[in-house]
């Protein structure tokens, strides 16, 4: 069977495909994840140090000229599978570029039926760059394309060409920064897809039986086999309609059974983590309010923001609801203590407990005082606990936190934007070596690791809006999502065959919103669906 693809908007031209000679073997998508930093670190952009972009003559001739960019249809593969499509890039003076180092932000849209696919991108270094999507749903897609970066500026380290620190904070300006965002407005390419084009060894196959597993191969080195740990890419069972995000549950790979029950969900990292904990935090003791957007850390609750009534997750969220209650054996989610493990944080949430992770106890406060009260004692004692871990906090402080993790503890991790914007490329690896070798010991305890990705930095909501200290702060200046890429690929590569499993929720802050005017942090409903995810596949086990 042959169908029109049309390359252009531009030039009335059509190509036909024979989807009937799809294979399933496209792109390794994981693979490429997990070895694109070496790739953008050694090959494409070894030099990262940085420069101004003061001068207009400073943005060359040499840079991408979005407009100019092309996309060629690669491989289509079906519904349910990644699917690539190649761009090729030209310079503001029209010539073919030769070299890569451009940051991306690519995304297909079906305006008709509202949907939104977030896609990855993979920088080939010859000037073309591919672009992997996983299609769930069939429709006349559409790709649009913000060009953040050229020439390997998105890549820049807060660090001098003769390796000096570069005291951002104080020294730059916007002038300074070498953003483009360039945005294409219109239609690159189409494609129409019909749901019949999904193939059976698929995730939209006849059954879920079908499914492909998450279980990694083992990894062999010497004389050791180690199995490394599982990866979900949130983007693969998640999809965007009309501004809301949805489930495919058949295209989630299996979790493996993890040993729980577990009596305390432990989750550490920054301002991000301590977002999704909030939201916990407020499904706990006020679930009527959980559309409530995560607050700033300054903000303060005063009594007026009491619910009217007391609300329960049943009547709030069933689906959630169910899932929450495999974390308490069945108790309601009112009933579950959350803290943290900081002053510093507990004095801005008054609804929260403060822990002392050395001489944890229980508190069934929560259980006694239950309106309408429960059977006690309570099915299973459970406690979520935010491990504060704001900032890029030295090895040795982590490695204190993670002593007091015990058999019984779930532990999610994320560390990410802070040590971004401050550390070296080359010190972001021997970081991430030691973090390695303390994750390790905990699995070697017992303790399930789950590492959580950074999510997307989305700089158009941020550097595109002058309403926003026009735009731009110099703590942020290297907040690059590029940067985010580079970070990311590395923890990936050094922890996945260590057994930490990866959840990856690029997918889910691609396809959700953020803040205003934030480009760091997602707001309450996407907040929300990382949260039902999360708690669905490792937290609370069926």
């Amino acid at each position: 069977m042959k169908r029109p693809l049309c390359l252009s908007i531009l030039a009335s031209i059509c190509y036909y495909v024979l989807i009937s000679s799809i294979s399933i073997s496209s792109i390794d998508v994981d693979d490429r994840i997990r070895k694109q930093w070496l790739d953008l670190s050694e090959k494409i952009c070894p030099i990262r140090s940085y420069r101004s972009c003061i001068d207009p003559l400073d943005r060359s001739s040499n840079w991408t000229d979005a407009k100019l960019s092309q996309v060629v249809y690669e491989n289509y593969q079906g519904l349910g599978a990644w699917s690539t499509a190649r761009l090729v890039t030209y310079s503001i003076s029209g010539n073919k570029k030769g070299h890569g180092g451009d940051s991306w932000f690519i995304l297909l849209r079906d305006r008709r039926q509202r949907i939104k696919v977030p896609t990855r991108v993979f920088d080939e270094g010859d000037g073309s760059y591919t672009v992997a999507a996983f299609l769930l749903l069939p429709g006349n897609y559409t790709m649009f394309a913000q060009l953040w970066y050229s020439d390997c500026h998105g890549l820049q380290e807060p660090f001098t060409a003769d390796g000096a620190p570069l005291a951002f904070e104080n020294n730059l300006t916007k002038p300074d920064h070498c953003y483009i965002g360039a945005l294409f407005k219109y239609p690159v390419f189409t494609m129409t897809i019909f749901a019949h084009h999904a193939h059976g060894a698929t995730c939209h196959g006849a059954t879920c039986s079908s499914l492909r597993s998450a279980q990694p191969a083992p990894i062999t080195t010497g004389t050791t086999t180690q199995l490394p740990g599982h990866t979900w890419r949130t983007e693969m069972y998640h999809f965007s309609r009309n501004r809301t995000i949805h489930r495919r549950p058949c295209c989630r790979p299996p979790a493996p059974q993890l040993p729980g029950p577990f009596t305390r969900f432990l989750y550490y990292g920054d301002s991000t983590v301590r977002n999704s904990w909030d939201v916990l935090l407020y499904q706990a003791r006020r679930p009527c309010k959980i559309a409530w957007k995560p607050m700033d850390i300054q903000e303060f609750l005063n009594e007026d923001d009491k619910c009217e009534r007391v609300g329960s997750m049943d009547e709030v969220d069933p689906h959630l609801s169910a899932i929450m209650k495999r974390c308490t054996g069945g108790a309601p989610w009112g009933t579950v203590p959350v803290g943290t493990n900081t002053d510093e944080i507990s004095k801005y949430f008054p609804l929260s407990d403060l822990y002392n992770m050395s001489m944890f106890v229980y508190n069934d406060t929560y259980a006694k005082g239950h309106t309408p009260p429960v059977q006690l004692p309570l099915p299973r004692e459970f406690t979520v606990i935010y491990l504060d871990g704001w900032g890029c906090r030295i090895t040795e402080i982590v490695e204190k936190d993670l002593k007091l993790v015990r058999p019984g503890d779930i532990l999610i991790i994320n560390i990410g934007a802070h040590c971004q914007r401050l550390y070296t490329f080359a010190k972001w690896k021997q970081y991430m070596d030691e973090m390695s070798i303390m994750l390790g010991s905990a699995l070697k305890r017992g303790i399930p690791v789950i590492w959580r990705s950074t999510f997307l930095i989305e700089e158009e909501v941020f550097r595109s809006h002058p309403e926003n200290i026009n735009g731009y702060v110099p703590p942020a200046h290297f907040n690059t999502d590029a940067r985010r890429i580079l970070f990311d690929s590395y923890a990936e590569h050094v922890l996945h065959p260590l057994g930490v499993h990866t959840w990856d929720v690029y997918g889910i802050s691609a396809l959700g919103d953020n803040k205003r005017f934030d480009m760091f942090h997602t707001d309450a409903p996407t907040t929300i669906t990382m949260n039902t995810d999360l708690l669905d596949l490792f937290v609370c086990q069926k």
